[in-house]
C-alpha cells in the first residue's frame, strides 16, 4: 500500500470540515488500518476515488470476491455433448441426402459417358481435346460437372473404349485415341 508523504515543503494544505464523530471514526480507522495519520487515510481515499479503485485487495480477499467458484457444470456439459452429437448426425444425414441427389446412377453414368464420347474429338496433335468446362457446356443440361467427371473417369478406365486425356498448358484435355 502506498502512502503519500506529508509535511514536505512543497505540499499544499487543504482544510475540510466534518462532524466531530466522523473525524473520530476516520482517525480510529486510520490507526486500525495502518494508514498512520488521518492525512494519509484521506489522501489515499481521494486517490482511490480518482482512479476508480474503491475496494482494497485485502477486503476483497476477506469476503471471497474474485475467488474461484466451484460450480458443477457436468449436467450442462452432458446436454451440450448430446446436442453436439445430434447436430453432427443431422449434418451427416444432410450431406448424404445432398450427395445422393446430385450423384448419378451407374446406368446414368454410362449414358452420359456415351454422350461425352460422341462429342470428344479424335486425337490429331497436342492441341487436340476438350477441357472439362467445354465438355460440360456440350452435354445435356441436366448433368453437372461432377456427372461429367464420373463419365470421363468411366471412359478412361474402360478398356473397350479408347478415350484418353493429357495435360496441355496446365489444363487437362480429353480426346478419343
Amino acid at each position: 500500500m502506498a502512502y503519500i508523504a506529508v509535511g514536505m515543503p512543497d505540499n499544499e494544505q487543504i482544510h475540510i470540515s466534518v462532524p466531530a464523530t466522523t473525524k473520530e471514526v476516520w482517525q480510529r480507522k486510520a490507526r486500525e488500518e495502518g494508514y498512520g495519520t488521518l492525512t494519509n487515510l484521506i489522501t489515499t481515499a481521494v486517490e482511490h476515488e480518482l482512479d476508480d479503485d474503491y475496494v482494497r485487495q485485502d477486503v476483497l480477499e476477506e469476503y471471497g470476491a474474485g475467488a474461484a467458484v466451484d460450480i458443477d457444470l457436468s449436467e450442462i456439459e452432458s446436454e451440450f455433448d448430446t446436442v453436439r452429437k445430434e447436430i453432427q448426425s443431422l449434418r451427416e444425414e444432410v450431406m448424404n441426402v445432398a450427395g445422393e441427389e446430385g450423384k448419378l446412377s451407374d446406368e446414368e453414368i454410362k449414358d452420359v459417358a456415351f454422350e461425352v464420347h460422341d462429342i470428344l474429338p479424335s486425337y490429331q496433335d497436342e492441341k487436340t481435346g476438350l477441357t472439362l468446362s467445354e465438355i460440360v457446356d456440350q452435354v445435356r443440361s441436366d448433368v453437372d460437372e461432377e456427372g461429367v467427371k464420373e463419365a470421363l473417369l468411366f471412359l478412361e478406365s474402360n478398356p473397350h473404349v479408347e478415350v484418353d486425356s493429357d495435360s496441355i498448358d496446365n489444363e487437362r484435355r480429353w480426346f478419343r485415341a
